[in-house]
């Protein structure tokens, strides 16, 4: 090929199920089909990123490089010799993670997993000589590899990314020195980077001050086809209350004191109480790993009668029941240091065809501004009345006002032309 050599640095790819495989596996498949030689550098997946049951395929053109935490000692790898790896991996993993809380270290255990690809990454270098590297946080194990290669080649155009923030996120165990340790790491790994990009224009600005180097936005987005997308928002007015009940369905991981269901559980009690609706006029869907505090919430609020908390489903299970859904709940945290998160959940939600009931976010945080502009839902933030009203309209057969999808703002989320926006911000430095 005649275009760009480029190496994307990425812990998040197939078959980990994670919304952030997304990202860059479609700068991969896009640029690929623009004259770009891609090579993919991740990990080997082990227990620990497990659910492994992502299933994407193949890119024509794209080279992916898995490199494992460690070798087998006699560099084959047999099926038994992977399974037992990855509990030991696993089990290692999960005693870091505890340590790291309780003694405020700057542990990683996929900074080993750096090292050993690091070298492989110079190796690769050697060979192939790339003009572009793209690491994308998190972890911070793929800014480390993208420092290594810059300071083996300068000429190499080393693009940082970041999906979520590292030592400045909001929702981060980061406290005093540990916080004031990961930051001094955190600008020292950055320093040489030639262009940094994070998600939303809060984050942006965040980026910006805390070090002191330009940022540029790459938005998050969606794979469906544009036409598609298009059908279905033709289809969503008259796709609400299809069940003969309100179901309402939530898809993903929750986080513990930062996404909270508690306001609708409370509005739907009050409605119960009130008269206004009964238990069987309304279904709350809870699907997802991490979720360890639902059960709790749900008793709190005598909830079990219409709530079903169904654990981990495969993606082609999460989008099918978004499309039976007639509401969908999306869940942040209403504090300042959260405007700037805008979930890759959003976007996802955005094609489905359904409207999306937005708790926690502020109105003019990056996903209630999203949300507003492009019509795809309402920000009740924390408002029980308005979350109610919204309910009972919506169970009583009315149309949710806020809900009026536009195209012309939803088309431009495509990963397709973000995936080339952003290509052509990389060349605009370059050229």
């Amino acid at each position: 090929m005649s275009g760009l050599n480029i190496l994307i640095i990425t812990y998040d790819w197939p078959p980990r199920n994670s919304i952030a495989v997304h990202r860059p596996y479609a700068w991969a498949k896009h640029w690929s089909c623009s004259d770009c030689n891609v090579t993919v550098l991740t990990a080997e997946k082990c227990l620990y990123d497990s659910p492994l049951d992502l299933v994407l395929p193949e890119l024509d053109g794209v080279k992916v490089v898995e490199v494992p935490y460690r070798s087998s000692l006699n560099g084959k790898k047999t099926t038994s010799t992977k399974f037992v790896r990855s509990i030991v991996i696993d089990l290692l993993k999960k005693q870091v993670d505890f340590f790291r809380k309780v003694l405020r270290l700057s542990l990683d255990v996929r900074d080993a997993w750096a090292k050993k690809a690091e070298k492989v990454a110079l190796n690769l270098h050697d060979k192939k000589k790339f003009d572009v590297v793209v690491s994308s946080y998190g972890p911070r194990a793929c800014h480390f590899i993208g420092r290594t290669l810059k300071a083996s080649d300068s000429s190499i155009f080393w693009v940082a990314d970041y999906r979520d923030m590292w030592s400045i996120r909001h929702n981060a165990d980061l406290h005093g020195g540990h916080k004031r340790r990961e930051q001094r790491l955190e600008r020292k790994t950055l320093k040489r980077a030639d262009l940094l990009t994070t998600v939303s224009a809060p984050l942006v600005s965040q980026l910006e001050a805390f070090l002191e180097k330009d940022v540029n936005l790459v938005f998050n987005g969606y794979d469906l086809e544009l036409s598609e997308v298009k059908k279905r928002i033709g289809l969503q007015k008259t796709a609400i209350r299809k069940n003969g009940f309100l179901k309402i369905a939530y898809t993903g991981m929750i986080y513990p004191g930062w996404q909270d269901p508690a306001p609708l559980l409370q509005a739907v009690g009050e409605l119960i109480k009130e008269g206004k609706i009964t238990p069987s006029q309304v279904r709350i869907d809870f699907f997802g790993k991490r979720q360890p505090q639902i059960q709790a919430i749900v008793h709190r609020y005598g909830a079990g009668k219409y709530v079903k908390i169904h654990g981990h489903v495969t993606r082609e299970t999460a989008l099918e029941e978004q499309r039976k859904a007639d509401l969908l709940l999306l869940m942040e945290s209403g504090s300042e240091a959260a405007k700037g998160v805008l979930t890759g959940k959003v976007f996802e939600y955005m094609v489905s065809g359904k409207p999306i009931l937005s708790l926690g976010s502020q109105k003019n945080s990056a996903i209630g501004q999203l949300i507003e502009e492009t019509g795809i839902g309402v920000v009740c933030e924390q408002d029980i009345e308005k979350i109610k009203k919204c309910l009972q309209g919506l169970i009583s057969g009315n149309e949710m006002n806020e809900f009026c999808p536009n195209f012309e703002k939803i088309k431009l989320y495509n990963r397709g032309v973000q995936s080339q926006d952003f290509l052509r911000l990389i060349k605009s430095y370059i050229y």
